[in-house]
């Protein structure tokens, strides 16, 4: 009851936004209308803190807002986005993240994604990982090198080692 009356009564959409992310954490969508709209909010702080709020979600309930993040004009939403997809390894979006990663122009935002590629990522995966491997950046090579770690050692431990790369 106190969150409902934080979200609809409070005058900091700050504090909306937040008993909004709240309710989610709970199973609660009746507020995720006001958290899509803090992502893209004029105010970076009002930004931000609906980006962090996906940390506390049930993802189940915050996925189709998670997903939505990745095409976010704020780096730091799309980043965001893509640690809560990795954290949750849910490789049910692998093809949104591979399309957002494609069209990333944030330097910290794609080391991100490629992070999450590697931990959702499979065996088609490493293509486009090893694409990354001699950029001549070497944030994205590191990157790149992490996420082809993880993806093998998990391809070892289900005996899924392609023999040949995708």
């Amino acid at each position: 009851p106190l969150l409902r009356t934080a979200l609809q009564a409070d005058s900091s959409e700050m504090v909306r936004t937040t008993a909004a992310a709240s309710l989610a954490h709970f199973k609660d969508a009746s507020g995720l209308p006001l958290v899509q709209a803090a992502l893209e909010h004029v105010d970076f702080r009002i930004r931000l803190a609906a980006a962090i709020s996906f940390t506390r979600m049930d993802y189940n309930i915050a996925k189709p807002l998670v997903i939505q993040a990745l095409s976010s004009r704020d780096s730091l939403v799309r980043s965001t986005a893509y640690q809560v997809i990795g954290q949750n390894v849910d490789s049910s979006v692998a093809a949104e993240v591979f399309e957002a990663v494609d069209r990333e122009r944030d330097l910290y935002a794609k080391v991100q994604g490629l992070w999450t590629v590697g931990r959702i990522g499979g065996a088609e995966s490493l293509p486009k990982l090893l694409y990354f491997l001699p950029d001549e950046q070497e944030e994205l090579r590191h990157a790149s090198a992490e996420a082809l770690v993880l993806i093998s050692d998990r391809l070892l431990q289900s005996g899924g080692v392609p023999q040949k790369i995708p």
